[in-house]
């Protein structure tokens, strides 16, 4: 991702909406929503620069089953 375009997203930075936001997202976390958190960001990047990441996204999604540490965070938190 540009880092312009990454400087752009909730999920980055200082600002309180920002903070809320990351806040909200270790909430998320902490209750076993993993993916919700994930689908956040998605949606950020999605309405934000729609098209551009479309394929990149798709290509993350289809590798979470083969991410170890994620599947082993998923069966412990949720």
């Amino acid at each position: 991702m540009q880092r312009d375009h990454h400087e752009q997203l909730y999920s980055t930075g200082y600002s309180l909406q920002s903070q809320a936001w990351q806040q909200y997202q270790r909430e998320l976390i902490n209750s076993g929503r993993i993916t919700d958190a994930m689908r956040m960001d998605i949606d950020d990047i999605k309405r934000r620069f729609p098209g551009t990441y479309d394929q990149h996204i798709k290509d993350m999604v289809a590798s979470l089953d083969d991410n170890k540490p994620l599947q082993d965070m998923l069966k412990t938190r949720g």
